[in-house]
């Protein structure tokens, strides 16, 4: 029989594994604008937001997934919430920020920074979000 505490630890691997793949991209792009030596490139790159709005999904699809799964999980109203906000505050504003700056490349720094703080909390909230819902997903499996 396992202990429980060992089974924490299993998702920290799945979590690093898919974070690792959906990196990969921004990881291609720092190196080839490492060698052309125009780093600032990524910061305003369109990429940037692209993976922003796969981030928020994936969370959003994981967690949701892990919640319907889990039987503890009887407010319907709690999961319509979440992907409320989630859809609301995280891929809607992720979204307008990349279809602005694919439709006008030369915007206003102001949009990068934006975009680059969606980023980052689109991934904060993948990983944290990400490690809950995959106990959710694994709780039952035992």
């Amino acid at each position: 029989m396992e202990d429980k505490d060992s089974d924490k630890f299993v998702t920290i691997p799945i979590i690093v594994s898919e974070v690792i793949f959906l990196l990969l991209p921004l990881f291609v792009l720092i190196i080839l604008d490492l060698t052309s030596e125009n780093f600032i490139s990524v910061i305003t790159s369109r990429d940037l937001g692209l993976v922003s709005i796969v981030c928020w999904g994936q969370g959003l699809v994981k967690t949701v997934s892990g919640l319907i799964k889990s039987s503890d999980t009887k407010n319907w109203m709690n999961v319509s919430l979440y992907v409320s906000i989630v859809i609301a505050l995280g891929i809607t504003p992720s979204l307008i920020f990349y279809s602005k700056i694919h439709i006008n490349r030369y915007v206003d720094n102001s949009i990068y920074w934006v975009q680059g703080i969606s980023f980052i909390l689109s991934f904060i909230h993948y990983c944290t979000v990400g490690l809950f819902a995959n106990d959710l997903l694994n709780s039952n499996n035992t």
